[in-house]
């Protein structure tokens, strides 16, 4: 309300609704700067439980069944937070014994196994790409593959994509990273222009797009993501292997 410039009142949630989504906007922007933490992702504000969209955690919504009788497409991007970690000029100097006790701090010691792992297959990577890869896998990967891998007594189908489209130049070093597969979703290229995390288009990013919203557009008609001249995708089975949907 500070950074708004509003009182509070009895009619607070009326001046509220009354302002312009750009003073919103900013004063968010604002504010996620204020709270900054190095290395932290989580937004300032969340949604609130029993509000519009969120009536049930979702650990509990699986459980009372949210997701029987339904398809299911989820799915992430390879390099998620290095949107978090590249941009942020704390983080560039990060020694190896200094992103281990991170990882601790927020993560605890499984955390540091997967760093110790990944060091280990990966001699030439420096502790801030192994931190954004781990961090892909603790705020990202894991919970995706947790949520496909929820029994459901009726579930029909789940399909799961990995977004591993790099820019060309990749001129931030970002990979395929978080939000990367927005632009190929709605078409919105013209509003990403100066992105780095687009890049130069040309007639990949056209065939990307048409492949890539293409099959998000045939889940929500059909409820699969193909047909009508689209690459075959294979629903995800645990068992006997994964299936996932590279898009790049």
């Amino acid at each position: 309300m500070r950074i708004l410039g509003v009182e509070r009142g009895a009619n607070l949630g009326k001046e509220l609704r009354e302002l312009p989504a750009e003073r919103l906007l900013s004063a968010y922007s604002k504010l996620a700067m204020d709270r900054a933490v190095p290395g932290q992702i989580a937004p300032p504000m969340y949604p609130v439980f029993g509000g519009p969209g969120m009536p049930l955690a979702r650990d509990k919504a699986l459980q009372e069944g949210l997701l029987d009788g339904k398809e299911l497409l989820i799915g992430c991007t390879r390099d998620e937070m290095t949107a978090f970690l590249n941009f942020d000029e704390r983080l560039q100097s990060l020694d190896r014994e200094m992103v281990l006790n991170l990882l601790a701090t927020r993560a605890g010691e499984s955390a540091q196994d997967s760093y110790r792992s990944y060091e280990a297959q990966h001699a030439t990577a420096t502790p801030l790409q192994i931190l954004a890869e781990v961090g892909t896998g603790l705020y990202f990967r894991n919970g995706m593959m947790a949520l496909a891998d929820h029994p459901s007594k009726s579930r029909r189908k789940t399909f799961i994509y990995q977004w591993d489209f790099v820019p060309e130049p990749d001129v931030a070093n970002l990979g395929a990273t978080h939000c990367g597969e927005l632009p190929f979703l709605f078409g919105t290229f013209s509003s990403y222009q100066s992105s780095p995390m687009l890049g130069q288009q040309n007639g990949r990013t056209e065939k990307l797009w048409q492949s890539f919203a293409g099959a998000l557009a045939a889940f929500v008609s059909s409820g699969a993501p193909q047909g009508g001249g689209l690459p075959y995708w294979p629903k995800y089975a645990a068992n006997p292997g994964v299936q996932i949907r590279h898009f790049s």
